[in-house]
Formats: structure tokens, sequence, C-alpha cells
């Protein structure tokens, strides 16, 4: 997915880039505190600070999700997420750059960044 909510094309594969070791660092509280921001993990959280941030758009208030990551099974289960991830930057992962980023022991495939 991308700004408009269309997937890109090549998902981010390498679990030790730069961006996945920061996205999985919000895991621990000082990051969070530091940057005002926390990952919100699994299909149905990610759901509702979607549909937050589309409310808060909508009202011309800034959104609350910055970034989306998500694998394409559950993209497949989830068509909604396209629609609703409209406005952030959302890109494919793998499942292997999705559990390096989540903090829960069984990944659901996709996390949010979200302020």
């Amino acid at each position: 997915m991308n700004e408009t909510g269309r997937p890109q094309d090549l998902p981010l594969s390498n679990p030790r880039a730069d961006r996945v070791r920061d996205v999985a660092k919000l895991a621990g509280r000082p990051a969070r505190l530091k940057r005002g921001q926390f990952l919100a993990e699994g299909p149905q959280a990610v759901r509702e600070a979607l549909k937050l941030h589309q409310q808060r758009l909508a009202a011309g208030a800034p959104g609350v999700v910055t970034e989306v990551f998500a694998s394409e099974s559950c993209l497949g289960r989830f068509p909604e997420f396209d629609e609703l991830a409209e406005g952030t930057n959302a890109r494919l992962a793998t499942d292997e750059v999705l559990a390096a980023m989540a903090d829960t022991v069984n990944p659901q495939g996709i996390v949010a960044v979200c302020r």
C-alpha cells in the first residue's frame, strides 16, 4: 500500500533494515515517550486506529496513523485495509519483517505506527 492505500509492488523484506529496527524500538517505553508514538498490532487494533485516523482527517484534524505495514496474506483476509489506510504511508512487508517489528509472540500480519 502507499499513500493512496494501494499496495506497493515490492514488500519490505529485510528484517535488519534501519526502518524495521526503528519501528521495533517502539516496543520499548523510552522510544514511545521520546517520539510520542506507539505501535498498534493486529487487525483489530490497526482497524480501530485507521478508523480514528479517517475520522480525524474528515474533521480537518491531523491523523493518528503515520505508517502501516501489512503482509499480502493479511490484506487478502481484510481487504478493507486498502481503503482505511488512505492518507498514510502504507507498505507491504514480509512475515519475517512483521515479526521483527511486532512485540507479540505471534504477529498477526499488520502493524501501524500511531501518534
